[in-house]
């Protein structure tokens, strides 16, 4: 056997490594479509004007303050996110308090959104699989 050898484990980890990246790009657009979904929905969620909410409804935004709190902190080089208020009394609205009655907001718009969002990653994880995989035959 002439000339040099071929390291078939390495040129496999490589090409592995080449379609997970590619996958993982993929899915961290899916990821932050996704999240914006949800900020969308949950500031939908909120009422406007300026009498307070009832007791079970979604709260009143009066100043707005609540709706512009609503933000998508993203990780894990973003195929993690969370969507929520950094308002301390978006916690209060949302599961109540001794004194007030719940006026949920955020699970109500993640309910409505959940299906919207399957959707999104599954469209996602289609094309990654496609796009990877169409990567790695080009290598070839």
């Amino acid at each position: 056997m002439a000339g040099s050898p071929i390291d078939l484990t390495r040129l496999m980890e490589s090409k592995f490594a080449t379609f997970v990246r590619a996958v993982e790009v993929e899915l961290a657009q899916g990821v932050a479509e996704s999240a914006n979904e949800l900020q969308e929905s949950i500031r939908d969620e909120l009422q406007s004007g300026t009498s307070p909410s009832n007791p079970g409804e979604p709260p009143t935004d009066r100043s707005g303050a609540l709706a512009e709190s609503i933000q998508v902190m993203t990780g894990d080089g973003g195929l993690k996110a969370t969507v929520g208020s950094n308002l301390e009394y978006a916690t209060y609205l949302e599961y109540g308090t001794v004194n007030m009655a719940a006026r949920p907001f955020m699970r109500p718009a993640f309910e409505r959104t959940r299906t919207r969002i399957s959707e999104i990653m599954a469209r996602t994880m289609r094309s990654a699989l496609s796009q990877a995989s169409q990567g790695v035959k080009r290598e070839r």
